[in-house]
């Protein structure tokens, strides 16, 4: 029931937040130099486009434009895209969405994978060379971020070595190089925070009672110290999984991967008005969604964490 009260609480503060959201986008996108019709090689007639900017409803005030977006945001309508004509931003997002969404969830899958032994190895022999080489590799990690690792992979495993495909979408195979090129950066981030943490739970109260009832060193280290150790971990899973959901757009370019991260670029560019908005509102939601679930959780792992 309090997780229910509590969840009911935060899901109705969201509302107003997400209003202030999408109309601070939808203001600061239309006050950038530029229009979604201008161009860089040959300007449009003035007549044609006119009919674009009354099509678009560009030729009434901001605050007309904001409550037509909200009309259609009520029957989850984002408008059409000004760049891609005869789609609407909906249908652009769920046919990106799944995809930035397997990478995303792959790529963190890694990072967990890679990151949690690592940063658990390093806490639990600290201050010896096994510490010392977990932390030097974490910190490789760290600074070896996906649009560098990414050119370096597809040189090595696909030009040198052809074992992957260059880029695109489609096949087990194509996902490799990406995920690992995005998945590697974060381990490190994890493996530093997973010490961190187990190092300080290692010194808690608790620790010392457990060994006081003759827990054995394994059964401390993962059933006490381990679900207080990866908190931060959790803390940190929330923006983290909101930026891999929503495609790293970096390393989507790269590898040309159809996702959220190629429109996101190429609506920022192109100064496509409706899709900038659409993709802050679900970047948005995603964090605000993703950050109430890792509150529950942490709460749920650590006891003294009270939902308020």
């Amino acid at each position: 029931m309090l997780y229910f009260s509590y969840l009911i609480k935060r899901l109705l503060f969201l509302i107003p937040l997400l209003l202030f959201i999408t109309f601070l986008a939808f203001s600061l996108v239309r006050l950038t130099p530029g229009g979604p019709f201008d161009s860089e090689r040959k300007p449009a007639s003035p007549e044609i486009e006119k009919m674009l900017q009354e099509h678009y409803h560009l030729d009434e005030p901001i605050y007309k434009q904001y409550l037509l977006f909200l009309k259609g945001l009520l029957k989850c309508d984002l408008g059409a895209s000004m760049k891609y004509r005869n789609h609407t931003v909906t249908d652009i997002i769920k046919q990106g969405l799944p995809i930035s969404m397997v990478l995303g969830i792959l790529s963190y899958g890694l990072a967990l994978l890679i990151g949690i032994p690592l940063g658990f190895i390093a806490a639990i022999k600290k201050n010896t060379i096994i510490d010392h080489t977990c932390n030097l590799l974490a910190l490789g990690a760290i600074c070896v971020p996906g649009f560098i690792l990414a050119p370096l992979l597809i040189l090595v495993f696909a030009i040198y070595f052809p074992i992957f495909p260059v880029a695109l979408w489609g096949t087990p195979s194509h996902i490799v190089l990406p995920v690992i090129a995005l998945g590697i950066y974060f381990a490190g981030r994890v493996a530093r925070l997973t010490r961190e943490g187990m190092i300080t739970a290692l010194q808690s109260d608790f620790i010392i009672t457990g060994r006081a009832k003759g827990l054995s060193d394994l059964a401390i280290y993962t059933r006490l110290a381990l679900p207080i150790g990866i908190l931060p971990v959790l803390s940190y899973s929330g923006p983290l999984l909101a930026d891999l959901l929503t495609g790293s757009f970096v390393v989507e370019n790269i590898f040309q991967i159809p996702g959220l991260g190629v429109f996101m670029v190429n609506s920022a560019l192109n100064r496509d008005y409706t899709m900038v908005v659409g993709l802050a509102l679900v970047y948005s939601i995603l964090l605000l969604l993703l950050n109430l679930l890792v509150d529950i959780v942490y709460s749920y792992l650590d006891p003294r964490i009270k939902l308020q």
